[in-house]
């Protein structure tokens, strides 16, 4: 599958033409029969946005505008590969679906922006991370949290080992490989002397140019944390040659090819723990400081007229929390309502995408770190 970028989510933010913008979410199934239930239960909440939109559209207005979400039902294939969660986002001529590597609460909204606090929650979370496995002759990306883990498609953007050494390839490395075997991949090898420092040779060439395309194609668009999975040796050699300021300093010791994408993200995730609860205290601090200095707030009414401008460098959304309303551009404030007003959404979400429009900082943090009980803690750059 391949994994949801910040980058995919900003498409989402761009202003359309549409003033009527449609966000269903849903958890789904991987396996039978709960993935035989998926198509009913997306059914119901398109039924839900339809019964929203007739509020202030016509009848053949509502069948245009959810055309493509009802094809989507009847798409037999699009079913049969379902993961743990499903976004579908549709207005005017555009119509994305984003499979999830985490479930997310049903939820249809229908307002004049999409929905995109659940994405946020997972392209921008504070405890997402990614993993990458080194052999001597094999690289795997991962990305996820705590709760899941994905193997990230990485063709065309990693090479593979006869791309990363190719003629280079020394004699040792040409026998070695012909023999096949476990220890072909692994590093167990047995060889001394010149043989070994020919294989060593390879490994290290390999690995540089690992190193430099998941930095250039994962780790710099993402900003994630990196933890690597290897053997010994060849942990000790990627420490040697790492230019990628994202890769963590504790690595899991161990053979990547005999670990579960579960087994690797509980490993990752002890590494990665430590930090997380590290960098939340850190962003509680920075806000309580700029709260002292009148330069932070948590008020979603004072913060909306601060995003408009610009203002926002950091925004922290409590991931479960949900204001109904709008911001009122003209009026620079707040406007409660609720949520099936084919015009409302979820105030926090929309002041996110503010932040994010306007180069700011977004990480969505879980209910019972936030420093604030209003769902939303705003520090302002000036």
């Amino acid at each position: 599958m391949a994994t949801l970028t910040t980058a995919q989510v900003r498409t989402l933010l761009t202003p359309l033409a549409s003033p009527c913008c449609v966000s269903l979410y849903m958890p789904t199934h991987r396996s039978e029969p709960g993935r035989r239930e998926d198509p009913i239960r997306y059914r119901e909440l398109v039924q839900t946005a339809e019964e929203r939109l007739r509020v202030k559209h016509k009848a053949a207005e509502v069948q245009a505008i959810l055309q493509k979400f009802h094809a989507l039902a009847d798409n037999t294939a699009f079913w049969a590969g379902t993961t743990d969660g499903l976004a579908v986002f549709g207005a005017g001529d555009l119509f994305q679906t984003h499979r999830l590597p985490r479930t997310v609460p049903p939820l249809a909204v229908v307002a004049d922006s999409f929905h995109l606090k659940p994405l946020l929650r997972i392209t921008q979370s504070a405890d997402r991370f990614q993993v990458l496995g080194i052999t001597r002759t094999e690289a795997k990306l991962f990305q996820g949290d705590r709760y899941g883990l994905e193997r990230i498609e990485t063709a065309g953007a990693v090479p593979t080992f006869d791309e990363a050494v190719g003629t280079e390839l020394t004699q040792g490395s040409r026998e070695k490989l012909a023999a096949g075997g476990r220890g072909a991949s692994t590093g167990h090898y047995s060889s001394t002397g010149a043989r070994k420092d020919e294989l060593d040779v390879d490994t290290g060439r390999f690995l540089r140019v690992i190193d430099r395309a998941v930095l250039d194609h994962f780790s710099e668009p993402s900003g994630l944390p990196l933890v690597v999975v290897g053997l010994a040796d060849n942990l000790g050699e990627f420490k040697k040659i790492t230019q990628n300021r994202h890769v963590v300093e504790d690595m899991v010791t161990g053979d990547p090819g005999a670990f579960s994408p579960d087994q690797i993200r509980e490993k990752a995730w002890k590494v990665i723990e430590p930090r997380y609860l590290a960098r939340l205290a850190r962003l509680k601090e920075d806000y309580g400081t700029a709260l002292a200095r009148k330069l932070a707030s948590a008020d979603p009414a004072a913060i909306a007229p601060a995003a408009l401008d610009g203002r926002v460098g950091l925004l922290l959304v409590d991931a479960d929390k949900v204001v109904p309303g709008r911001i009122d551009r003209d009026a620079r404030t707040v406007r409660t309502d609720q949520l099936d007003n084919p015009e409302v959404d979820d105030v926090l979400d929309d002041l996110a995408e503010l932040v994010l429009n306007t180069g700011g900082e977004v990480v969505v943090v879980p209910s019972d770190r936030m420093p604030t009980d209003t769902g939303v803690a705003a520090v302002y750059r000036f």
